[in-house]
């Protein structure tokens, strides 16, 4: 891995934390249960107490919000590296 992969690795990673900051707690915790966790969706309902469909639909807006401060994020960071900032 070069400096360059190294230093590419560290932004993006900093801009999912900026992201997942900017999600509600319930959907940080959803997406800490999939992805962090690695739990089904059949084990996210169990572990919130509420139906399979439902920890699958608030999923769905956890990952829709999700691109949404992505995308936000990525345009802000456009601006600073356009601008010569940090």
């Amino acid at each position: 891995m070069t400096a360059g992969d190294l230093a590419d690795e560290f932004a993006a990673r900093d801009e999912l934390e900026r992201a997942f900051d900017c999600l509600s707690p319930e959907h940080r915790a959803l997406l800490a249960l999939r992805y962090y966790a690695d739990l089904s969706h059949a084990q996210i309902a169990e572990t919130l107490r509420i139906p399979p469909g439902t920890a699958r639909s608030r999923l769905h807006y956890a990952l829709r919000n999700l691109r949404a401060a992505l995308e936000a994020e990525s345009r802000q960071a456009d601006g600073r590296t356009s601008r010569g900032g940090n």
